[in-house]
């Protein structure tokens, strides 16, 4: 009985041996297989001469094989490569999704800087890159998930072969990026009103109104626009609309920031035919503009419309809680005329300038611009341009350019520049100058000056001085006239002044380039004259061959 114990006892122990080596030759097969896996995906190289589209390629390929091999369930679909300009490396943001029951979506922003992709990456897609210092950058990421967007921001500091991510609180307004819809121009208001739900009383307290406040011809509608791409408890936005008045609609944007609300008026149309209207731009990630446009029929005649407007511009600082500050506030006045010319639409256009103050005289620009049209009804190329320097205090004109300049942008005419007012023959008073562009050429820049005149107060087209490039020496009271026409004549007119404004003599230096006669061979012939109360008192001759 003894001796069956101990055989059974020894029967035991040999199948636990057994069993114990069964299980660890299991794992030492399993860690091959691992280690076999492994094998199979290299890490990632980069390469840094390779395109952008070679890169995210291969990047994406090498994440899917890795999904392939793995157990995570997660599955990575495309990738997309974010920098700003000038900027020292590239992020490579990857976007996947957990696969499940329920649809879960995934990005991780991958940084390649000099010739490494680091295996460091930030959870989220990078939307946004500020650069702090030349080593340092500010990151804005969106660790979205299916319920809705998660904003991290991160300092990422390279060094020579290293980078150091620290997630920080501090950041910019980031808002920005997301706004759908940045510029508001309330053309298609009627429209949009059609699209959206109108609010009954009951449901006005979804915008925060009383309704008991509410008169009787108030509507209200809530807009099915979402105000931005991306959204998240802390930070989204809702648009409504208000018609009052019967003619009166207003666009309004709630916008909820850690349970405050600010309200911003993105636009308003009102009175007979539309004759106010606001729109509203948001410029970039600081700035917001509200511009409203009051008009008023001036001439209404078989053969003439004529219109003012009256426009009121506001710029407002304001940051990722949409809080608005003031800092510049501008008024514009100009009108318009819609007529026939020969047949075809034509619209004459008349800016009226902010005030500026020359020589003591308060005085605004007058710009009048005529605009033909084509047989689409694009407007051609402007003409017949006229300028004039209006006394603000007597309407009186100070000056009138000649008829042509340059408008490159219609908004600069609204806008007042001292630039071109120089004292060109040092009497104390600021002369006008303005570049020609008829007369101009290549080789020549012509320039029609106006001397101010101080007992008429108002400035006087100077002859002598135009169809020249002009500079001023303050120190040595001269001015210089230059005129270059082409290679063969050039002209250096140098007029010396006094104390008092007088002149006191002039140089002038010419060079002319000539053939020899009977040969063919050129030479500059040089002259120089010295001029005194319009007589020459001296004159050199100086023949130079080539």
């Amino acid at each position: 009985m003894k001796n069956s114990n101990y055989f059974i006892l020894s029967l035991y122990i040999l199948l636990l041996i057994n069993g114990c080596k069964s299980i660890v030759t299991k794992q030492i097969k399993k860690n091959s297989i691992v280690e076999e896996v492994e094998a199979k995906i290299p890490p990632f190289e980069y390469r840094r001469s390779e395109q952008d589209s070679i890169l995210l390629k291969r990047f994406l390929g090498h994440y899917k094989d890795i999904y392939n091999k793995d157990s995570t369930q997660l599955n990575y679909y495309s990738a997309e490569i974010f920098y700003e300009k000038d900027s020292i490396f590239k992020v490579i943001n990857l976007y996947g999704e957990y696969v499940g029951a329920t649809y879960n979506p995934v990005a991780e922003s991958h940084i390649v800087y000099r010739n490494n992709l680091y295996k460091e990456y930030i959870s989220g897609e990078t939307f946004r890159i500020d650069k702090l210092s030349p080593s340092k950058y500010l990151l804005y990421t969106d660790d979205y998930n299916r319920l809705s967007s998660n904003f991290h921001f991160y300092n990422v500091t390279f060094n020579n072969d290293s980078i150091v991510i620290e997630e920080t609180r501090e950041h910019k307004n980031f808002i920005y990026s997301f706004i759908d819809k940045k510029k508001e121009s309330m053309d298609n208001y009627l429209e949009e009103i059609k699209n959206s739900r109108k609010l009954e009383k009951n449901e006005l307290y979804q915008l925060g109104i009383d309704s008991t406040k509410v008169e009787v011809n108030e509507k209200y509608y809530r807009s099915p626009d979402a105000f931005l791409s991306r959204e998240n408890p802390y930070y989204y936005g809702s648009i409504y609309y208000r018609q009052k008045y019967g003619d009166e609609t207003m666009k309004v944007l709630q916008f909820n920031h850690n349970d405050t609300i600010k309200e911003i008026t993105l636009g308003i149309v009102g009175g007979d035919s539309d004759s106010y209207k606001m729109t509203s731009e948001f410029v970039n990630d600081s700035i917001f503009i509200q511009s409203l446009v009051n008009q008023e029929t001036i001439v209404d005649t078989n053969d003439t419309m004529g219109y003012a407007f009256d426009s009121i511009v506001t710029k407002f600082k304001y940051n990722e809680r949409f809080e608005l500050d003031t800092f510049i506030k501008d008024t514009f006045k100009y009108k318009k005329y819609q007529f026939k010319k020969y047949g075809a639409p034509a619209e004459n256009h008349i800016y009226y300038s902010k005030p500026i103050k020359i020589n003591n005289l308060e005085c605004y620009w007058e710009t009048k611009v005529e605009i033909t049209f084509d047989d689409n009804k694009k407007p051609l190329k402007a003409k017949n341009i006229t300028r004039k320097l209006i006394n603000s205090k007597t309407r009186k004109t100070l000056l009138i350019s000649q008829p042509d300049m340059i408008i490159r942008d219609e908004k600069s005419l609204f806008y007042s520049s001292s630039d071109d007012f120089k004292d060109f023959n040092f009497d104390g008073y600021a002369d006008f100058s303005i570049y020609n562009s008829t007369s101009s050429g290549a080789s020549h820049a012509f320039y029609d000056n106006y001397l101010f005149n101080p007992k008429t107060k108002k400035f006087d087209y100077s002859k002598k001085l135009s169809g020249s490039e002009i500079t001023v020496d303050n120190k040595l009271r001269t001015i210089t006239l230059y005129y270059n026409m082409g290679r063969s004549y050039h002209v250096e007119h140098i007029i010396h002044y006094d104390l008092k404004g007088k002149i006191l003599f002039e140089e002038k230096f010419i060079e002319e380039l000539l053939k020899e006669k009977n040969a063919d061979e050129y030479y500059y012939l040089k002259t120089y004259q010295k001029i005194k109360k319009n007589k020459i008192i001296l004159k050199e001759i100086e023949k130079e061959k080539i």
